[in-house]
């Protein structure tokens, strides 16, 4: 039956039945807080409270949709400096990237910033039943504050909806600049797809024209249809480029399991990557809008190619997660 349909029988007596939440301490990993979502219609989820209010483990209808990392450890580091976030990246379906670097480390900031490593505040949550789906809502606010210098604030809403034909995550931020000088802000979403979703065979198909390597890779030769696992320690990463309309869609599916719809605003992240890590053992898809570039002349510039936030100012961004 559709959530409405029991709701109209009176077949439910609290609406924890259809949207279950438990709160726990991860103290096996480090990773802190973390709300467990379950919903009627098969969607499950981790949000990871102390890890930037991103989203772990995700599952629809008994199947992993989300990369599981080989790290182990989580806890969060105070600045994670150089290539230090790969000890710490411990996979899940969304973690964000930012705010003062995306890619390699540079003029002091290390790989892919600290913004995942920062402590969720003011978090509040509400369910609600529909006539054909149920929702869960989550509101909470990440925030990079220093006297004498940068103050920027993440408002985060994340929104889980399930039914019985398929399932939707939405990740809406409002980044505001609530110091008193003009910031430069990269953001880009790391939405990471794992076994059995992502195999040999499984067809990525974005609404763009072509796309570039980082470099040249002898084992991956395109970004299009993943290969065969590696024996050896790699990845490739891509850029797509000649985008069309306001929004952008990447579309990743195989014949096994189920499809997996990236959706994004262009308005405010104009870029899109792929990254592919297909070594064994490790085995993982990235889609990842971005704001700002990852490499290229832009990144030799004194804003690196980010986003200038003026004081006072905010801009906001959308990434939903479509799973049929």
């Amino acid at each position: 039956m559709d959530a409405g349909e029991l709701r109209v029988g009176g077949y439910l007596s609290r609406p924890e039945q259809l949207v279950r939440v438990g709160e726990y301490q991860d103290t096996s990993t480090g990773l802190g807080r973390v709300l467990s979502v379950a919903l009627h219609g098969g969607l499950q989820a981790n949000i990871h409270l102390d890890r930037g209010i991103d989203i772990g483990d995700t599952w629809y209808k008994g199947q992993l949709i989300s990369w599981v990392s080989p790290t182990r450890e989580a806890d969060a580091l105070q600045k994670p400096t150089e290539f230090q976030w790969l000890e710490r990246f411990n996979g899940g379906l969304v973690v964000t990237c930012g705010l003062e670097n995306v890619g390699a480390p540079i003029d002091g900031h290390g790989l892919h910033g600290t913004y995942s490593h920062r402590r969720g505040t003011d978090i509040n949550y509400r369910r609600e039943i529909l006539a054909d789906r149920v929702v869960f809502e989550l509101t909470g606010t990440v925030s990079e504050l220093r006297i004498f210098g940068r103050r920027i604030s993440v408002y985060r809403t994340i929104r889980l909806e399930s039914s019985l034909s398929g399932a939707k995550i939405t990740v809406s931020d409002r980044v505001a600049n609530e110091g008193l000088s003009p910031e430069p802000i990269a953001i880009l979403y790391h939405v990471n797809l794992g076994a059995p979703l992502n195999l040999p065979g499984t067809k990525v198909v974005v609404n763009s024209k072509s796309y570039a390597p980082r470099e040249e890779h002898a084992d991956i030769h395109t970004p299009e249809v993943i290969g065969e696992s590696l024996d050896y320690e790699t990845e490739a990463v891509y850029e797509y480029l000649g985008f069309e309309g306001s929004a952008g869609e990447a579309t990743v599916s195989n014949s096994g399991s189920h499809t997996v719809k990236v959706k994004w605003d262009r308005e405010n992240l104009p870029l899109f990557f792929q990254w592919i890590y297909p070594s064994k053992g490790g085995w993982a898809l990235g889609l990842e809008p971005s704001n700002a570039p990852m490499w290229g002349s832009e990144r030799e510039n004194e804003d690196r190619g980010m986003r200038i936030l003026q004081s006072g100012e905010d801009f906001e961004t959308r990434v939903d997660i479509e799973i049929e």
